[in-house]
């Protein structure tokens, strides 16, 4: 790429005036930075505004290297050789790697630079890092499956050691585990394996970033972040006490963000969220739990704070959606993508919480764990094995088998892996789609109602009412009966649309919005959910009024409100609005 070689000479010539451009890299390190480095520079042309940095490393002999960069923003890196001194204008260009690309080569002695470069006006961050090619542990046995089961089973293979948990990546294709003491890798489709050391204490859990950027290893002692695929350290989070700054135990952690950023739940203390650039931690105040779930890029996690409690919180806003406490203790739970809810699953306990105000949850045939795929499609294990559950009547998956555990994939090349007893793992991959034709609008729009949720917690109006349209146009064109819980759905997509047609003060909209809700209301059962729409949608009604300048029709309409029971906050605005 000659186009890029006024930009080595430049970083070269800053290294040797002592401006500190190149940073030294060594092979078997991994860095991390939030951005790329915004610098101004002299070319023939002129001054110019880029972002880039660059690393130089060198070569005592030939070494097999592998070079990842892995990036959330546009990223190069051009790996060139720089020959002996005064090499500015003598390098020999070896390869351009693109950000979510490895490069894997033979290189023999000598100095080398790399060079990272961004777009100019944005700031990209990127992990990079340059091992030797990791040789793995073991290799793993294929496992025998009593019925051959359909095409959908790509993999079938013994593990080292019966684990206590499991996680599978975002593609599906590299699976963690561990049983309290040891922590393990797996190439699902190669069958190898690599032991991943943990920080001293009794391993808590394995997880993947959700850009498959690193594996992690949480133990009692910290959690120790691998990069991906090279399996080098990059760095351990560990939880400290805010005023001594004296390390916590740590009790589980979960992905936050799409990036890098973890949610650390100490033994004794808050959660914080924490990424590894130099900002302060967030903290979610007197949230002392002992498990953690997540659904990083929709933005909350599950907090399990005791053994029957729990709490779903929206990371923005840092507030609840809901709390709950059941009545048994959940043996596992898994939070929802697509909307704040969760599966509990325990002997005597199998159901699903919906923590939006005005939601309901619904009671699931009795399951030992389960998942959920990207889309918002449930799967679980019961006594006959695994199935889809989103649907009323499972979808069974075959062979059957007898599951103690269970990891769903997050991407959209859907993978599902299945732990016997026995230590046995079985890889489904299925169709980028739903088992049944129906459930596609389902799924889409369960997941249009989180973005638009998303949307309206961090202000962005137009966007969260877009959102809400879609819902309703999709629960619109489905056949009734495909879900006991549309009608609710249904009434919560035009209250949120109604809202948020208010906020972009289109009165008018507003007002039609809040009109339909009242008939959806109207023909919801006896119950909380009719009084709560009903009365919410008269006082969207008269809202809109109001603030288009007719309050002496909307007066009466709020009065209608309070009678339907009107509650809360909107209680009190319209009790004013409606005094003389």
């Amino acid at each position: 790429m000659r186009r890029y070689a006024w930009l080595f000479g430049v970083l070269l010539m800053g290294a040797a005036m002592g401006q500190e451009e190149v940073v030294p890299l060594r092979v078997g390190q991994a860095l991390w930075r939030a951005e790329v480095t915004p610098r101004t520079i002299t070319t023939p042309d002129g001054e110019r505004q880029i972002r880039a940095d660059a690393f130089a490393f060198t070569l005592a002999e030939p070494t097999d290297i592998r070079l990842t960069l892995r990036s959330y923003g546009a990223v190069v890196a051009t790996l060139n050789q720089v020959v002996g001194e005064g090499a500015a204008e003598e390098r020999t260009e070896l390869a351009t790697v693109d950000a979510a690309q490895s490069y894997e080569r033979t290189l023999g002695a000598g100095d080398y630079l790399i060079v990272v470069i961004g777009a100019p006006i944005s700031s990209a961050g990127y992990l990079l890092a340059l091992a030797e090619p990791a040789e793995f542990d073991a290799r793993l046995e294929r496992g025998v499956l009593a019925q051959p089961g359909r095409d959908e089973v790509v993999a079938s293979w013994l593990l080292p050691f019966v684990p206590t948990a499991i996680a599978l990546s975002p593609s599906g294709h590299w699976a963690a585990a561990h049983d309290g003491q040891q922590a393990w890798l797996f190439d699902l489709d190669a069958g190898a394996a690599w032991r991943l050391a943990a920080e001293p204490g009794p391993v808590r859990r394995v997880l993947f970033s959700p850009g498959e950027w690193v594996v992690t290893v949480a133990s009692s002692g910290g959690a120790r972040l691998y990069s991906l695929p090279d399996l080098v350290p990059l760095m351990t989070m560990r939880p400290t006490d805010r005023a001594t700054g004296e390390p916590l135990e740590l009790a589980d952690v979960a992905f936050w963000n799409p990036e890098l950023g973890l949610t650390l739940l100490p033994t004794e203390g808050n959660a914080s969220f924490v990424d590894p650039n130099p900002e302060p931690a967030l903290e979610v105040v007197a949230s002392a739990g002992v498990a953690l779930d997540s659904a990083p890029e929709s933005g909350w996690i599950a907090l399990r704070r005791g053994p029957n409690e729990f709490s779903i919180i929206d990371i923005d806003s840092q507030q609840a959606f809901g709390e709950i406490t059941f009545g048994r203790a959940p043996e596992h739970f898994s939070v929802s993508p697509t909307e704040p809810a969760m599966l509990v699953t325990g002997p005597g306990l199998s159901q699903i919480w919906r923590a939006a105000p005005g939601t309901e949850g619904w009671q699931v045939p009795p399951l030992r764990v389960g998942g959920w795929s990207y889309d918002g499609r449930l799967y679980a294990a019961d006594d006959e094995g695994v199935a889809q559950f989103l649907l009323n009547n499972p979808i069974r998956l075959r062979p059957s088998l007898d599951v103690e555990l269970l990891a769903v994939n997050s991407g959209p090349l859907l993978r599902i892996m299945a732990v016997r007893a026995d230590g046995q793992a079985v890889v489904w991959e299925l169709d980028d789609g739903p088992a049944d034709g129906a459930e596609s609008p389902l799924a889409r729009a369960r997941s249009a109602y989180a973005a638009g949720l998303a949307a309206f917690n961090r202000g962005d109006w137009a966007d969260a009412h877009v959102q809400f349209v879609i819902v309703r146009d999709l629960i619109e064109r489905m056949p009734p009966g495909l879900d006991p819980d549309l009608p609710l759905v249904e009434a919560m997509a035009w209250l949120r649309a109604s809202q948020a047609s208010y906020m972009l003060r289109d009165w008018d909209g507003s007002r039609a919005e809040a009109e339909r809700l009242i008939e959806l209301a109207a023909a919801l059962p006896e119950g909380e959910e009719r009084t709560f729409y009903r009365a919410m949608g008269l006082y969207r009604q008269a809202d809109a009024l109001w603030e288009a300048g007719d309050q002496a029709a909307a007066r009466p309409i709020y009065q209608r409100a309070l009678d339907a029971g009107l509650t809360g906050a909107a209680a009190a605005d319209a009790q004013q609005k409606v005094a003389p």
